[in-house]
């Protein structure tokens, strides 16, 4: 992470799994004001969206965080 801080001419926010496992709402309110977004509960339960998911995680945006 160092690296991209230094070469890279935008702000970036380092989060750790481990600490978004522990502390969800904390770190996803965290996430979202540095996106400069509106905070909203549904943070809390990403995996109970009905929207479509196109990508190769689509099983892994289903479930809750897991350790």
């Amino acid at each position: 992470m160092d690296l991209w801080t230094r070469v890279l001419p935008m702000p970036i926010l380092e989060v750790r799994y481990e600490d978004l496992v522990r502390d969800l709402e904390g770190q996803g309110r965290r996430i979202i004001d540095f996106c400069g977004l509106d905070w909203d509960y549904r943070c809390l339960r990403f995996w109970e969206t009905s929207r479509t998911v196109l990508t190769l995680s689509s099983d892994q945006v289903r479930q809750p965080l897991y350790e």
